[in-house]
């Protein structure tokens, strides 16, 4: 049995996972897309019994993105983590934290029906436009914004130069800009 463990970025949140896992695929959901701030989500599919925390679980921090459907993070360096609490037989672990190697390749991109628009998909994996059959997963929309948020002050550093590359930048003299009314 292979295992494998996870932690965040800071090291505060860690888990170990128990293999062989059923799937590693790609979530192109937009909900997935937002959370993890990239085109689509890697993850690791396993028994829900193969999972347990090793440290930090009482520091997670979580949003709930959709009625039942917690997303969960460390507050600290702002890592996508597993759920956090029990939900299934499976659980849905992201790649990214992984530390080693899991001896599994992607199998599938799911969700490829709501891929981010500039994004192509360019390997030969099978492309779900929704859940593939066999994967029981609700459709869940993306949350509606509240009607008034908290405008907060924000300052800005432009610290960058035209390039070579057309629209890249490369670093440059920094310039501070302070929206009004940032303190």
């Amino acid at each position: 049995m292979t295992t494998i463990t996870g932690r965040c970025l800071c090291g505060d949140i860690g888990y170990a996972l128990d293999g062989p896992f059923l799937s590693m695929l790609h979530c192109h959901c937009s909900m997935c897309r937002k959370h993890h701030g990239s085109a689509f989500q890697t993850e690791v599919a396993a028994p829900a019994s193969a999972f347990r925390w090793q440290q930090g679980v009482d520091g997670l921090a979580s949003y709930t993105s959709s009625p039942g459907f917690e997303r969960t993070f460390c507050p600290r360096c702002g890592s996508t983590m597993p759920p956090s609490e029990e939900g299934g037989d499976v659980i849905f672990v992201p790649a990214g934290n992984l530390e080693g190697d899991p001896q599994i390749a992607p199998r599938m991109h799911i969700f490829a029906g709501s891929k981010a628009p500039w994004h192509t998909i360019t390997d030969d994996l099978p492309q779900h436009e929704t859940c593939p059959p066999g994967y029981d997963a609700p459709r869940i929309d993306r949350p509606v914004p509240p009607a008034t948020r908290q405008q907060i002050p924000v300052a800005a550093a432009v610290c960058a130069e035209p390039s070579a590359f057309g629209s890249a930048a490369v670093p440059g003299p920094c310039a501070t800009a302070t929206v009004p009314g940032a303190a």
